[in-house]
C-alpha cells in the first residue's frame, strides 16, 4: 500500500467512502468487558479469498489494512478499554489436516503484527474425519496442529478446534461403539449426515463412516502438546447447532445475526456430550453465535439454550475413564461436577468368566483443581472410585463402561492386559 495518493499511470485503484454516525459497538463492548474484569478477542479482517486476483498479490494490501486496524484500536480507545483487549479472533475456518506452508507464513506475518501491538492471536480450525468426504484420519489432523501449533512457525498464540459434530464431520463415540449403527445412539447426527450425503444407508457405523472419532482426536492433539511444550495453546470450538432446518431458531434474522442462514439449535445433553468427547484436553471452551444459537427457541424447544445451560450447570460430566495403571486397576474419572463423596458412579465390568457386571460405587480421592495443575480448564476434576471388584474376578481384557449418577452420558474404554499391554486409555 502507498504511502501517499500517487500512483502509476493506469493504476485501477478502488475508492471506498463510509459513513459512520452512529455509536462504536466495540466501545460499548469493550467498557462493559473493563467494568466486569472479561478480556476480549476482537475480530480481525477475513483473510483474501481466491479472486481473479491471484491472492499472493492481495497479501501486501490486506496487512496494510489489518495494520491500520490494529492503531486505529489503540489510539481510539482509553488505556483500560484497551487494555481489556487480550488479543484478535482470525476465523477463517481453515481445514486442521490440510496445513501447508504459504498458510503457516501467512499466519507468521499476521501473528507478527499483532504482536507487535501487544496482543494474542486466536484461530479457528475445523476438522473432517468422515470417510465420506476427507477421509482424513486423527493422524492427518494431529499433524496439521503440529505445523500450525509450533511457535518457531505461525506462532499463534490460541487455536480452536472444532468438534465436528454439528456438521457432521466428526461423531462423538467411544471405542466400544465403533461397530454400532449411528442411529441408535446419535439420531441426530444420522439426519445430518443423510442431508450431506443422500446414498448412506440408515444403519452405517460410526467406523464406517468415520476414520477416528472426535475423542480419538482431541486426546491426540492433547498428547502431541504433552510432549511438545513450546506449543499454542489448545481450545475446543462447540458447535452449538445442528446442520439441520427443521426446527430453526425464530425468528431468524440474517443480517444482524451470527448465522446467515437458518439452522437448527443444539440442546444442552448435546453439549455435555460433546465436552464428554474434549473437555480433558483442552484449555478453553468457546462457541460462536452465540446471538440465536444460545438465545432463541424453537417449535420443540421452548427454553433458550443458556437458559438451559444455566439452569443445569451442576450436572456431573465425564471427560475422561481409564485405569489408574496397569499396576492399579482402580477405575479413574476426569470431569466437571465429579466432586464430594456423595457423587454416584455405575461402573459396568468384566469378570474372567465373560460376564458383565454393573455395581454401584462412590470415588475416595479427589483432586479437584486438577485442571488448574494440568493447564487445562481450571474446574476439571479427578476421581478415583472404589473398585468395585477384586483383582482376581476382573478379566485381563475387555471393556469398562463408566456413568456419573445424574449425568446424560458416560465413558467407556477398552483394555489388554494378556500380553501386559496398555490400552489407548490407560494413565
Amino acid at each position: 500500500m502507498l504511502g501517499n495518493c500517487s500512483f502509476p499511470k493506469g493504476s485501477k485503484v478502488i475508492v471506498l467512502l463510509s459513513v459512520f454516525s452512529g455509536g462504536d459497538p466495540h466501545e460499548v463492548l469493550l467498557k462493559s468487558a473493563a467494568s466486569r474484569n472479561i478480556s476480549v478477542l476482537l475480530g480481525l479482517p477475513a483473510k483474501p479469498q481466491k479472486t481473479s486476483i491471484s491472492v499472493l498479490n492481495l497479501i501486501p494490501a490486506y496487512l496494510a489494512w489489518t495494520e491500520r486496524v490494529l492503531e486505529d484500536h489503540k489510539t481510539r480507545y482509553s488505556p483500560s478499554m484497551y487494555k481489556t483487549i487480550l488479543g484478535y479472533y482470525s476465523r477463517d475456518e481453515i481445514l486442521l489436516s490440510e496445513i501447508e506452508l504459504p498458510l503457516i507464513q501467512f499466519y507468521k506475518l499476521i501473528a507478527s503484527s499483532v504482536h507487535g501491538f501487544g496482543k494474542k492471536i486466536l484461530i479457528s480450525a475445523n476438522i473432517d474425519l468422515s470417510r465420506l468426504t476427507q477421509n482424513k484420519t486423527v493422524a492427518d489432523h494431529v499433524q496439521g496442529f503440529s505445523k500450525l501449533s509450533d511457535r518457531k512457525s505461525a506462532n499463534i498464540d490460541f487455536i480452536a478446534v472444532h468438534e465436528g459434530r454439528g456438521y457432521g464431520r466428526g461423531g462423538l463415540y467411544w471405542p466400544t461403539q465403533v461397530n454400532q449403527p449411528i442411529n441408535a445412539s446419535d439420531p441426530k447426527l444420522m439426519q445430518i449426515l443423510q442431508r450431506r450425503h443422500l446414498m448412506i444407508s440408515p444403519n452405517a457405523t460410526f467406523g464406517e463412516v468415520f476414520t477416528g472419532s472426535v475423542q480419538e482426536l482431541f486426546q491426540g492433539l492433547r498428547n502431541y502438546r504433552n510432549h511438545n511444550k513450546n506449543t499454542s495453546d489448545l481450545w475446543l470450538l462447540l458447535e452449538a447447532e445442528e446442520n439441520l432446518i427443521d426446527d430453526v431458531c425464530f425468528p431468524v434474522d440474517t443480517k444482524a445475526s451470527g448465522n446467515s442462514d437458518p439452522i437448527d439449535r443444539t440442546s444442552k445433553s448435546r453439549i455435555d456430550r460433546s465436552l464428554s468427547a474434549t473437555g480433558a484436553a483442552v484449555q478453553k471452551v468457546m462457541a460462536f453465535a452465540y446471538d440465536p444459537e444460545f438465545t432463541c427457541t424453537t417449535k420443540s424447544q421452548t427454553v433458550p439454550l443458556v437458559e438451559e445451560i444455566s439452569t443445569d450447570s451442576g450436572r456431573p460430566i465425564i471427560s475422561n475413564c481409564s485405569f489408574h495403571s496397569s499396576a492399579n486397576r482402580s477405575v479413574v474419572v476426569i470431569g466437571y461436577n465429579l466432586e464430594g463423596e456423595t457423587q454416584g458412579f455405575k461402573v459396568n465390568w468384566p469378570d474372567r468368566d465373560g460376564k458383565q457386571h454393573q455395581d454401584h460405587v462412590n470415588g475416595y480421592y479427589f483432586e479437584l483443581d486438577y485442571g488448574e495443575q494440568h493447564g487445562l480448564i481450571p474446574s476439571l476434576e479427578y476421581t478415583q472410585l472404589y473398585d468395585p471388584y477384586d483383582v482376581i474376578s476382573l478379566a485381563d481384557h475387555g471393556y469398562v463402561k463408566v456413568q456419573a449418577i445424574g449425568s446424560y452420558n458416560g465413558c467407556s474404554f477398552v483394555f489388554d492386559y494378556r500380553q501386559n499391554r496398555l490400552s489407548d486409555n490407560d494413565t
